[in-house]
């Protein structure tokens, strides 16, 4: 094989562009005698090359070919080309998807500006489907119909404005009275449930009574009739369309949610059943008499009873199967579901613990101490303390996304919203914690001491607090409204949903 080029022959045809450069025609621009050799031979001469040997070759090549300024434009626009090359004209277009449903929402809205195809195609369902998901927000799957084509994009928007009325504090609040309706409550509110699907509202009072409301009427629909004192807890399972109740009078009752008549009364505390919640097939309570009594919903038996507290337990959550309990002897413990066996144990209020907020990893506490607590219960760290969150005792807390809502007796609500202050510093190895003394601390700051195991260390700055009203028993909270009840019979239902177009169409999977 001969490595003499052959002779150059005559010049391709060429033609003038519009800015009166030579353009090459595309056709005869590799048929050159010289282009042939080259690129007959080029195996050969580049084979042991490295890439960077490559890449200076190639350089070298075009500096030596002496090429005048607006020749070396063009060939630096074909890289280009060949550089930028769309992967949506090649990829299918589930692959794209994809692709794109990895990235941020912010980033979404950026590669929508660059072409109208990139816009068509990030229009795409589900790319905003993923987005929704990714953003950690419920969607209740199961009400929709296998039938039902939904405009997910559509979706986030109305959720990612619910959130920023959340953040901004934009609601309107609507106060359930019950001074003016004799069908209503005539005593002290002691706790409520909120069904927003349904558009209902159930609570429990001093008066003995369980009432169930219409909130967008406002008024008392349906009045349940059977215990013998104050109800203090409520639980509601839509799906077996029941209503549990617990009670001063030590007893537990299953009522049917659509006709209101009691099916069962559950006895064997023997004081006061302060806290109910329902796991899969299950009816956890918890007393004043220091146990967590674990039922069986479809036989309705007595499967377990756990004890360790030594003082009454004001508040139980369950979640992972796990149940987290709070208890007037100042502790916080994890319990497993199953087994009954007490996991951990968490100190830290210097008085009874009086509620709690439990997602399976993350337990938050509030006192009559006056402060809340935050503990991981997955590495057994305290993360932070709100010293004088509150000016009285702190009678409930709730997470509602990354937002935490507490009430208190001074009554007073308000909503935090954390910040990570610092990365992990030591890896804990004990289940018992005690937090450092908050004496001459400043408020709403986590202050930690060095002998105790800390995991993320937070902060938790105050949004906004929302007007009084009285003082808090019970304040729960759904994607759009928060709701509260009070010692001087009133409800009040802050919606922070008012104001979004269409948003009764979709909040109701949320």
């Amino acid at each position: 094989m001969s490595l003499v080029p052959p002779q150059p022959a005559s010049a391709p045809t060429t033609t003038t562009t519009n800015h009166g450069l030579p353009k090459i025609n595309k056709k005869n621009r590799l048929r050159t005698p010289h282009l042939q050799w080259f690129l007959a031979n080029s195996d050969m001469v580049l084979h042991s090359m490295t890439v960077q040997d490559r890449e200076e070759l190639a350089y070298q090549f075009l500096r030596c070919m002496k090429l005048p300024s607006h020749s070396v434009h063009r060939f630096a626009l074909r890289i280009s080309d060949e550089i930028r090359h769309d992967f949506t004209m090649t990829f299918p277009l589930e692959m794209c998807v994809e692709v794109f449903a990895q990235l941020r929402v912010q980033d979404l809205f950026n590669c929508m500006l660059t072409s109208k195809r990139w816009y068509r195609l990030l229009s795409h369902s589900l790319i905003w489907r993923q987005a929704y998901f990714n953003s950690l927000w419920h969607f209740d799957l199961k009400q929709l119909q296998p039938s039902l084509h939904l405009n997910w994009q559509w979706i986030y928007q109305v959720r990612y404005q619910l959130e920023g009325n959340w953040v901004q504090g934009k609601c309107v609040k609507r106060t359930y009275s019950c001074k003016d309706d004799p069908n209503a409550h005539h005593d002290a509110i002691y706790t409520v449930q909120l069904d927003s699907k349904r558009g209902l509202m159930v609570s429990g009072s001093r008066d003995q009574t369980i009432k169930v409301w219409d909130m967008y009427t406002r008024k008392c629909i349906k009045t349940l009739v059977l215990h013998q004192a104050s109800v203090l807890c409520l639980a509601i399972d839509l799906d077996r369309d029941i209503i549990v109740s617990g009670s001063s009078d030590n007893t537990i009752a299953v009522w049917n949610y659509s006709t209101g008549s009691a099916e069962v009364v559950l006895r064997g505390h023997e004081d006061s059943v302060v806290n109910v919640q329902l796991y899969q097939n299950k009816i956890v309570s918890c007393s004043k008499d220091t146990t967590i009594r674990i039922w069986d919903m479809d036989t309705l038996e007595l499967q377990n009873t756990l004890r360790g507290h030594k003082g009454a337990i004001n508040a139980i959550q369950i979640a992972n199967g796990k149940i987290a309990s709070a208890s007037g002897d100042r502790t916080v413990k994890i319990w497993d579901i199953v087994s009954g066996a007490c996991l951990k144990t968490f100190l830290g209020h210097r008085h009874g613990v009086a509620c709690l907020s439990f997602d399976g990893n993350i337990v938050i506490s509030g006192s009559s101490d006056r402060t809340i607590h935050v503990f991981d219960t997955v590495n057994d760290a305290w993360l932070t303390t709100i010293y004088e969150a509150h000016d009285g005792l702190v009678r409930t807390v709730s997470m509602q996304n990354n937002i935490l809502v507490s009430g208190s007796y001074d009554e007073t609500i308000k909503l935090w919203k954390r910040r990570n202050i610092s990365a992990p510093t030591t890896t804990p190895t004990i289940a018992t914690l005690t937090p450092a003394s908050a004496a001459g601390k400043k408020p709403c700051i986590a202050y930690l001491n060095k002998s105790i195991p800390t995991h993320n260390q937070q902060s938790w700055d105050i949004l906004y607090q929302l007007p009084k009203f009285g003082k808090l028993y019970n304040v729960v909270s759904s994607a759009r409204y928060l709701v509260a009840c009070s010692q001087d019979s009133t409800i009040a239902c802050f919606d922070y949903g008012s104001g979004i177009q269409h948003i009764d169409l979709v909040s109701r999977f949320f």
